[in-house]
């Protein structure tokens, strides 16, 4: 960055000395004037009046455009720069997840609105909602991805269990009259839990989401299950993997099979 202000100077700095030839040539067209003078001398001075007037002219335009040019790379390197910045930089924030307590709200409004507000793809796995108590957010999530589907974002569901809620079943069904949203059902041999990947292609503001669980002891006892969500801002890798994760097995028809409102009952129970 620092050469290319040099550069700058120095050009500045040859502008003016054009600058002053420019106002020579000027003086030496109006010297020519002067009464008395010889006409060979007036026709010299004419013609180097003409030529020193013409080249300042070309020069100033022609260091003028390399100005131009030395910021245009300027910008391009600070667009570099900051694209790579950012590309680099990956942020997480981490939920409790504890079906004791409302502490996944704050879990679910992050995740939505992320969800809502995806612009390209969403590859997400996961049970659903079956829990006493988590209809209103199965109908907020089933909202934010409506959101996303409304704005022709592809989303690929990989639904890790075959049996479901009554609510969450109804939700689905809703799902599957958007062509932008494909389901397929898994085995019960899928390990990886409750994944999600949004906008894996955009190189900066890419989002994966996933679970650990985490057993809490009392005494000699674990008991309490819970869950931490944790989700990682601005990995283009993590995001790309977690999607060619959940791709992957949604293609293989030896584990996976893809539903449709014509087979939906077939292959998932309501319970």
């Amino acid at each position: 960055m620092s050469s290319l202000r040099n550069k700058k100077a120095k050009i500045r700095l040859n502008v003016a000395v054009y600058a002053i030839l420019f106002v020579l040539a000027t003086s030496l067209f109006l010297a020519s004037w002067i009464e008395g003078m010889d006409s060979t001398w007036i026709g010299l001075l004419n013609g180097l009046s003409v030529e020193l007037l013409g080249a300042v002219v070309l020069f100033i335009i022609a260091q003028y455009f390399f100005i131009w040019n030395e910021d245009l790379e300027v910008r391009n390197e600070r667009l570099d720069q900051f694209l790579t910045r950012n590309e680099q930089d990956s942020y997480s924030s981490v939920f409790v997840i504890d079906k004791d307590s409302k502490s996944n709200d704050k879990f679910y409004d992050y995740l939505n609105d992320r969800i809502s507000r995806a612009k390209y793809d969403i590859y997400v796995s996961g049970e659903g909602f079956d829990s006493v108590g988590s209809e209103p957010l199965a109908e907020d999530y089933t909202q934010a991805t409506k959101a996303a589907l409304k704005n022709k974002v592809s989303i690929v569901r990989l639904q890790t269990s075959s049996e479901i809620s009554v609510y969450w079943a109804r939700h689905l069904r809703e799902l599957l009259k958007d062509e932008c949203f494909t389901l397929y059902l898994t085995d019960s041999s899928w390990s990886r839990g409750s994944l999600c990947s949004i906008d894996y292609v955009d190189q900066i503001n890419n989002i994966t989401e996933y679970m650990l669980s985490v057993s809490r002891s009392s005494g000699m006892n674990e008991s309490n299950i819970a869950g931490l969500a944790v989700f990682v801002r601005n990995n283009h890798d993590l995001a790309t993997d977690v999607m060619q994760m959940i791709k992957t097995r949604c293609k293989d028809e030896n584990l996976s099979k893809c539903i449709t409102l014509e087979n939906f009952d077939k292959y998932l129970k309501v319970k």
